[in-house]
């Protein structure tokens, strides 16, 4: 990478580091996933070259980095809002969505190199977020993760059939309940099936309860740690069957 690039970013996360900084884990459309420091970050806003920046999950900015001199941090030299989500921090089930969001991110995208159809799909499910209705919001996560495998390989292979089960190591709906235990039931393999078949803006119209939502948000995060031979702890799905 040159001494110096422009690229706009995603906050997945960030932790403070001693009692002037924080070290930001951020994902950018040109070079993938990358982490920075930043000085002078308080309260979950970092100024950068007079610009103040908000860290928050899934905020999104333009930057202008350079690389490390050493070590693996890069360093921010300009900054500002790409956009701002007014949508979302003042809406309490959206603001939860969007916590869950970046977890799952962090913890799933660990891939250095450049995705930039990931990117834009990220980018565009951020702005749905942000102008959607809570009606759509409720199940906004579910249609978000089951639709971002696309952009990782391994989007499930054939449709959902009536009374299937959807076998989460082959990543098939089958007649037959599979003889392990890494599969949907078939009232979640027909919601996963509703999901797949339904565009974005029809979401709000697929009920379910709050128990089934978890249960199948945990089914699907299941899915992509058996693809990535990982398990994958996300502690925000616990708070989003708390909020709705």
């Amino acid at each position: 990478m040159r001494a110096e690039y422009k690229t706009t970013a995603i906050v997945l996360h960030s932790i403070p580091h001693g009692e002037r900084g924080h070290i930001v884990y951020i994902y950018t459309r040109e070079a993938g996933r990358l982490n920075y420091y930043l000085f002078s970050a308080k309260n979950g806003v970092a100024q950068v070259g007079g610009n103040k920046i908000s860290l928050q999950p899934l905020s999104t900015i333009n930057i202008v980095g350079s690389p490390p001199a050493k070590g693996d941090l890069h360093r921010i030299k300009e900054a500002k809002a790409a956009f701002i989500t007014y949508g979302i921090y003042g809406n309490i089930v959206k603001a939860t969505i969007s916590m869950y969001m970046a977890e799952f991110l962090y913890r799933v995208v660990r891939d250095q190199d450049a995705n930039p159809l990931l990117f834009d799909y990220i980018i565009g499910s951020i702005k749905s977020l942000d102008a959607m209705d809570e009606k759509s919001a409720v199940n906004f996560h579910l249609y978000f993760t089951l639709n971002i495998s696309r952009f990782l390989g391994f989007y499930p292979e054939n449709d959902y059939f009536e009374d299937s089960y959807f076998d989460i190591r082959q990543g098939q709906f089958m007649l037959i309940k599979p003889q392990h235990v890494a599969y949907i039931d078939r009232d979640g393999s027909r919601l996963m099936g509703q999901f797949l078949a339904t565009k974005l803006n029809a979401i709000g119209d697929i009920k379910l309860g709050r128990d089934k939502r978890r249960y199948l948000l945990e089914c699907v995060v299941a899915f992509f740690g058996h693809h990535h031979d990982t398990f994958y702890k996300i502690e925000s799905i616990k708070i989003l069957s708390e909020v709705f």
